[in-house]
């Protein structure tokens, strides 16, 4: 078995993948689970998927070399119940498992998935979970383990995530000499995202929980290592006594005794996690890029029509719309984005959209509002292509209804001070401290009177805390907060960029 895990490897391994996922559709039987692609190019249909990796495994060539692929694709979710998946040896054989969107769920097995040694596996596009209150792991790998990929094909990216309920282990066992690679991926974990005995990669994945690098067998001199070349952590990296001087890098960051020591010098930091043997790991750190932009044409900015470098709003508005949060505006007959509305007013649904995307940017759970029914008397108002944000901020509670709660509203426009609502209901959700600001005097500016009650705690916080302020002119304060003002879309960028640095 072949380790695969060079880049020009890699590559040539997506371009034979990209291939096999060219085939035209199939019809297959109502009682087929998966189907597999042989490396003659031969498909089999298979009652059972752990019968579609065991003839996967097998069909190998021992005369070839890394080309020797088999994909298995997934038809229906799976429940595996207490048997857990075993992927064998597979001797000749590279398997590839596309889930196809679907679940993967074992309620009460050790390991979701086993992965014996001198196998390589890897699994795109679905996802995997252990619900056991006393499983061990959803995967625990002996061989060779990657998960997600980029498929050329149409520019997608594919991700695969593995969830391990509460009381669970860990997401991924990876055991000693084994190697794993999370690509573009989503690991959370039950005690443990992962407990990494071995190899590890991390590349453009989200990791929640914490990571324990440590090494397995007293004496053994194999030391494991840790590489994340882009990627989130969300928790702790620990490394025991018995893994001093494990290879740990993170390349972009810094190991520090004093991360903050690194603001000045490189920029701002979003993580860290630690102390890793005395150290600390920031995790990411960059530069605020709008404040060094010159606003010249240079400027995300300048390509749109509407919007001015040298506004008042381009630190916000730059950032918004750098990070994704904040799009231009596009039509059925032009893809391409001409105006980006800094000073149009923004609608419910809109922001909803808007807080979607940021909270999906930070790596927040989205799947709240996948079952989440909308039962408002104007729900058929709700736009088809802000339907899953609507639903999902309603689903955590950011968006609720007006009155007695049966009408949302969804293209009525939001005021300064419902935002500032929406914001704190956000903050409630992410866990943040939403104390800051209870001693803030918002009475002080001149239309405090207009405040509403509903809204007074939230503009309390949000102004205490520095993501409000109120208007200026010329560069100097009016005393004038316009609690009732519509909110201005570039006016909402600048917010959320202040709630991303809080």
């Amino acid at each position: 078995m072949r380790r695969i895990i060079g880049k020009l490897s890699l590559a040539m391994a997506l371009v034979a993948m990209t291939a096999a996922l060219a085939v035209p559709t199939l019809a297959f039987a109502d009682d087929c689970v998966a189907h597999v692609e042989h490396p003659d190019g031969n498909v089999t249909e298979h009652m059972s998927l752990q019968d579609a990796v065991n003839a996967a495994a097998a069909a190998g060539d021992p005369e070839t070399e890394w080309e020797d692929m088999a994909y298995i694709y997934l038809q229906k979710d799976v429940d595996l119940g207490s048997a857990g998946l075993l992927v064998p040896e597979a001797s000749d054989a590279d398997l590839y498992l596309y889930m196809n969107g679907h679940e993967l769920t074992s309620s009460n097995s050790q390991y979701t998935v086993m992965i014996e040694e001198g196998t390589y596996l890897q699994i795109t596009d679905g996802l995997i979970v252990n619900t056991s209150p006393s499983g061990r792991s959803v995967v625990f790998n002996c061989g060779q383990l990657a998960l997600g990929e980029l498929i050329f094909e149409d520019n997608s990216q594919t991700s695969v995530a593995l969830v391990a309920r509460e009381g669970v282990d860990c997401a991924v066992f990876n055991a000693p000499r084994a190697f794993a690679n999370f690509m573009y991926s989503v690991v959370k974990g039950g005690d443990y995202a992962v407990i990494n005995h071995g190899e590890l990669w991390v590349e453009g994945a989200s990791i929640t929980g914490e990571l324990v690098t440590d090494d397995l067998v007293d004496g053994d001199e194999y030391t494991p290592s840790l590489t994340v070349f882009s990627g989130v952590i969300d928790g702790g990296l620990i490394c025991g006594e018995a893994c001093e001087g494990a290879d740990v890098q993170v390349c972009g960051g810094r190991f520090s005794e004093d991360p903050a020591s690194y603001v000045s010098e490189l920029g701002e930091y979003y993580t860290i996690f630690g102390p890793v043997d005395g150290y600390y790991v920031v995790s990411d750190i960059q530069e605020r890029f709008y404040e060094n932009c010159l606003k010249d044409e240079d400027c995300h900015l300048a390509w749109y029509k509407d919007a001015n470098p040298k506004a008042w709003y381009h630190d916000g508005l730059e950032w918004a719309n750098g990070m994704g949060v904040i799009t231009g505006y596009t039509s059925p007959d032009s893809f391409i984005a001409e105006e980006i509305g800094p000073l149009d007013n923004v609608t419910r649904e809109q922001f909803a959209v808007m807080m979607y995307r940021y909270a999906n940017m930070r790596n927040f759970d989205m799947s709240m509002g996948d079952l989440m029914p909308l039962d408002f008397k104007d729900a058929g108002k709700v736009s088809s292509w802000a339907e899953q944000s609507v639903k999902w901020a309603y689903g955590i509670g950011v968006l609720r209804g007006y009155g007695d709660g049966t009408v949302l509203g969804p293209q009525d426009e939001i005021t300064r001070e419902q935002l500032a609502v929406m914001l704190y209901r956000f903050a409630e959700y992410a866990g943040m401290d939403t104390s800051v600001g209870e001693d803030t005097n918002i009475l002080s500016y001149k239309d405090s009177s207009k405040i509403g009650n509903f809204a007074f705690e939230s503009l309390q916080w949000a102004v205490g805390s520095g993501i409000i302020g109120g208007y200026t002119e010329n560069g100097e304060p009016t005393g004038y907060l316009g609690p009732k003002d519509s909110a201005l879309r570039a006016q909402v960028g600048t917010m959320l960029m202040r709630l991303y640095y809080l």
